[in-house]
């Protein structure tokens, strides 16, 4: 059973999406504080985490920063309220996906989805013979990427 970390302020929407992920199978745990996110991930290492970025008392992109510095093959799904204002933060890229709050709850689930199926085979060589290779292992090379 793959397990989803959800980091949030007990939010109603944060809960109620916990609720639909283990209705649809997952292992769900809940981090109210970002402080206590990295013991969290080292105890008992999260299959992804959803970070709802607008918290009180410590920036959500930091925290991104911190987990992509550690854990950088751990997939992390952003949730925001605050998309427009943050759009151009270079800090989101480290996010594998980001999903508005106001989209619909089915986008959220899918991108979950997603990020769940996507497997990281590390270390993954940047530069391997005469092929490259991104972050999840797929090849840059080939006629699809214009290489």
């Amino acid at each position: 059973m793959k397990k989803i970390l959800f980091v949030h302020e007990n939010h109603k929407a944060g809960m109620d999406l916990e609720n639909e992920m283990s209705r649809l199978g997952y292992a769900v745990a809940r981090c109210v504080r970002y402080r206590e996110v990295a013991a969290r991930i080292r105890t008992g290492r999260p299959d992804l985490v959803v970070l709802m970025i607008q918290m009180r008392g410590y920036g959500g992109l930091t925290l991104l920063s911190e987990i992509r510095k550690t854990w950088y093959d751990l997939p992390v799904v952003v949730w925001t309220g605050g998309y427009d204002s943050l759009r151009c933060d270079p800090r989101l890229l480290a996010a594998d996906y980001v999903v508005r709050k106001l989209a619909d709850r089915k986008d959220l689930v899918r991108k979950i989805s997603m990020a769940l199926e996507t497997e990281a085979a590390w270390p993954i060589p940047l530069r391997s013979g005469p092929a490259a290779w991104d972050v999840r292992g797929r090849s840059l090379r080939g006629p699809e990427n214009g290489l």
